[in-house]
């Protein structure tokens, strides 16, 4: 018993020593925490110092934040070092136990424990104790510490120490939050210093003290930018001596007048600023107060020199104003927005209504305008509506002046404030002669300048809409394609100016056989193309083209000249001859052209079988375009004998079209189409190149210098650069020219006989032989023949052929013959076909022949062969 007390004994000794150490290592924990302002470093500390005290290596610190309902691992040792940051809510795990107790939660074994959080972070936990720290009574955070070791229990001496060291963790805590607080406070209190320092560093309004009589006691920094002056320049200093002398005695009143009544608060004053300008100062003040009584002023003011020169101008623009608005070249008008009526008008707007301003004044909006669509008082209101939503309209009006005249105005329309109440401002514009001048360039584009009849495009214009009617009503309307018969003699013969009067005598008859629906219209050139609505059968149409052409083959008299025109007319039919514009209009002048096949002076429909025809020819035009570029023409060449000595005296060149396809095709076949096409320049020039050029082959090949004959169009004569054209390829080739002979036609000649003579002449010139092909066919005037250069005359093949049995085409040829040896000009007759024709020629005096009877056109290469056979 006695060794078992001196054991209780000493237990009790160690257990008292233990509590005193304890003690004093919490006290010198106390001082160490307590001295830790740093709120991050202290939480750290607060972790590391828990875990020495309690013998562990794992604890950690969490930040409660009851606002958000969560808290976030804020310092972690041991295993939870890595789980820093961790953010869980507050009524999971531990922390909901010890949020509810507000004391110590223990959890003897973790991996047991029902609550347990389900991250495999917390596996390794064993034993974890969480006590609330607390600031007041308000908890702020957790403090807790883990054992992982499965030995090991927190003790109740653990337990009564970590209680003790929370409370000291909590007051250091609490301090350091108190410490960082009033920091930030301080830096708060100095970041408003010196945002206060840079805006009156930075303002441009002055603010200052003045003492009652007037001294300046305190004035902001603002004062060096706005008065030029540095602040003790003007501290201590009468404000009034800065003021301009002529406004310094009446600040002075002001200042008292304010003291005595608190009137006026606000004043402007001009000022002297430290560069000697003279500037003005607006000010704001109120009275300062002390016990009662007015110490002082306190004001603030700003520079308002741009202000008020501004509104000095703006009394010198508001004079102007008055000057440009009675002056201004548009008319304005002021309205009064409810009554619609005129409140203002300047001197322009009674020029162009014709009335004085006090008449004007009196009228009323429905006054202005026609009265007719779209001019009437009903549109003007929904103008006036529009700029009220904050549109600015602008529209063309058109108006009935005081003297019944009609105007084109312009009117512009404008919601605005004037002399602060909302008006309607109106600018017209009379745009009378812009009117005119719009009219006379939409006749231009849409009218023909010679016969003022409509044009091509506004003749599309109106088939277009023409044919919507006619669809939308299941009616017929026709197309009529006119073209005048042979109009360019008329031209050619008795100039332009002849030929424009009868183009527009023409348009003038043609109006007067159609009715006010119908368009009639000038295509181009003596082409002219009638719009016939509302068609119901095809006699209204030969009614109507029977009128023309009676009416149109009535006498022309132009001077001292009757002339008689005929037509050629070609009919579609909407909608059996096409569906759109461009394929009536097509198809009409394709009957057209078919009416001048037939004979010209008639009128023809268009019909499906003369499209298989019109086709045929479109396909050989464009295959003849590719012709010239694909080299697919060849020359033949016809001897031409001397009767009396069976000697070679030349060749005819004749073309001919080797198609690809179609193989040799006849010139008969394609020469028309390359004249109306305009084709038949180049293939004229293509021609007496290929002649030069096989003048000098056979030349080489050993034959003698032979004279090549070659036909030449009416196109290619009257061409203005025919005559630069030969003489270039002449001049290229190096050729000598009497070895060319140019055929030309009666027809081409008589066209207008005193041009061609003067060409002729140009042609001789050259020294190129000419000569009249198929003589005997057209109307030739002796008198002209004899002017003409001509050398020969080719005997057409139709009399050759009728002289055996005919007596008047024999008489015809020796009558031809007769008269080319009197003007010593040579004969040459062609087809030949046979010996008995033959001796006819030689009796009949015709020494020189071509024809079958000889040989056929051959190609070069034959011909050549031919020669030397012979």
């Amino acid at each position: 018993m006695k060794h078992l007390h001196k054991l209780r004994g000493s237990k009790t000794l160690l257990n008292t020593l233990r509590k005193k150490a304890i003690s004093t290592v919490l006290y010198d924990t106390a001082l160490g925490l307590l001295n830790h302002l740093d709120l991050t470093g202290l939480l750290e500390m607060v972790v590391v110092e828990a875990t020495k005290l309690i013998k562990t290596k794992h604890g950690y610190y969490n930040l409660v934040a009851f606002d958000q309902e969560q808290m976030i691992r804020k310092v972690g040792v041991g295993i939870y070092k890595i789980d820093v940051n961790r953010v869980m809510r507050l009524d999971q795990g531990l922390i909901q136990r010890t949020i509810e107790t507000g004391e110590i939660s223990i959890i003897e074994d973790y991996s047991a424990w029902e609550y347990r959080l389900t991250d495999h972070f917390f596996d390794e936990i064993h034993t974890e104790m969480q006590v609330p720290i607390k600031v007041g009574s308000k908890i702020v955070g957790v403090l807790g510490l883990s054992f992982i070791e499965p030995h090991r229990r927190f003790t109740l001496n653990d337990v009564a120490v970590f209680q003790q060291f929370a409370t000291i963790a909590s007051m250091a805590i609490y301090n350091a939050i108190l410490y960082r607080t009033a920091q930030r406070e301080n830096e708060e209190r100095k970041k408003i210093q010196e945002n206060l320092l840079q805006i009156t560093d930075a303002m441009q309004d002055i603010v200052a003290k003045l003492n009652h009589q007037g001294i300046i006691e305190y004035i902001t920094p603002s004062c060096k930018k706005l008065t030029g002056y540095n602040i003790d320049q003007l501290v201590g200093k009468r404000f009034f001596d800065f003021i301009h002398p002529n406004d310094s005695e009446k600040a002075q009143k002001s200042f008292s007048a304010f003291l005595a009544t608190n009137e006026p608060r606000s004043v402007c004053y001009r000022y002297i600023h430290a560069s000697g300008q003279v500037r003005w100062l607006e000010s704001l003040r109120e009275k300062l107060y002390e016990d009662g009584v007015v110490v002082g002023v306190v004001f603030a003011a700003r520079d308002v020199t741009d202000r008020i020169r501004a509104e000095q101008d703006a009394t010198v623009l508001e004079d102007n104003y008055q000057a440009i608005f009675s002056s201004v070249n548009d008319g304005i008008i002021i309205y009064d927005v409810e009554s619609l009526n005129m409140i203002e008008a300047n001197h322009k707007a009674c020029e162009i209504f014709g009335l004085s301003k006090d008449n004007l004044l009196l009228t009323r909006l429905q006054d202005f305008g026609t009265g007719e669509t779209p001019y009437t008082q009903e549109e003007a209101l929904t103008w006036f509506q529009k700029a009220i939503q904050g549109e600015t309209p602008l529209y063309d009006w058109k108006i009935k002046n005081s003297q019944g005249e009609y105007v084109d105005l312009e009117v512009s329309l404008k919601y605005t404030m004037l002399g602060g109440k909302w008006r309607m401002l109106a600018v017209v514009r009379d745009i009378s002669e812009r009117e005119c001048a719009k009219e006379k360039i939409y006749r231009l584009v849409n009218f023909d300048t010679l016969t003022k009849l409509p044009n091509k495009t506004l003749f599309n214009d109106r088939l277009h809409i023409a044919m919507a009617h006619a669809k939308r009503n299941r009616e017929q309307l026709a197309v009529l394609f006119l073209d005048l018969d042979r109009f360019k003699i008329i031209n050619d013969s008795l100039g332009h100016h002849v030929g424009d009067l009868v183009l527009q005598e023409v348009a003038e008859r043609l109006q007067l056989c159609i009715r006010d629906e119908d368009t009639v219209c000038r295509m181009s050139a003596d082409e002219f193309i009638i719009l016939l609505t509302d068609i119901e059968k095809s006699s209204n149409i030969t009614k109507i083209i029977t009128r023309m052409t009676a009416t149109l083959s009535m006498p022309f008299i132009v001077g001292e000249n009757e002339l008689r025109i005929t037509s050629s007319i070609g009919i579609s039919i909407y909608p059996h001859n096409g569906h759109t514009p461009e394929v009536l209009v097509k198809h009409a002048e394709l009957a057209m052209y078919h009416g001048k096949e037939n004979g010209r002076n008639n009128y023809q429909f268009f019909t499906e079988s003369l499209n298989e025809v019109v086709s045929e020819r479109l396909s050989l035009e464009n295959s003849l375009r590719l012709a010239i570029e694909r080299n697919e023409f060849v020359l033949y060449y016809q001897p031409q004998i001397d009767i009396n000595t069976s000697k070679l005296i030349g060749v005819e060149a004749l073309i001919r079209w080797n198609h690809p396809q179609n193989g040799l095709i006849s010139p008969a076949k394609f020469i028309p189409v390359a004249e109306d096409t305009g084709l038949i320049i180049p293939i004229g020039e293509w021609v007496l190149r290929e002649v030069c050029q096989q003048h000098f082959t056979w030349l080489d090949f050993g034959l003698p210098g032979i004279q090549i004959a070659v036909n030449v169009s009416a196109i290619q004569f009257q061409e203005k650069q025919f005559f630069f054209t030969l003489q270039e390829i002449l001049r290229s080739y190096n050729m000598n020219p009497a070895y060319l002979e140019l055929e030309l036609t009666e027809g081409i000649l008589m066209r207008d006989a005193t041009t061609a003579t003067k060409e002729l002449h140009s042609l001789k010139r050259l020294g190129v032989k000419l000569s009249i092909d198929d003589f005997g066919t057209g109307y030739s005037s002796l008198q002209y023949l004899s002017q003409f250069p001509i050398d020969k005359l080719k005997i057409d093949q139709t009399f050759i052929r009728a002289m055996t049995t005919h007596a008047s085409s024999l008489a015809i040829v020796e009558s031809i013959t007769s008269l080319a040896d009197k003007l010593h000009i040579k004969v040459i007759a062609e087809g030949v076909e046979n010996n008995e024709e033959l001796k006819i020629l030689q009796k009949c005096g015709c020494n020189e022949v071509q024809g079958y009877y000889f040989s056929k056109p051959l190609p070069a290469d034959k011909f050549i062969e031919w020669y030397y056979a012979r």
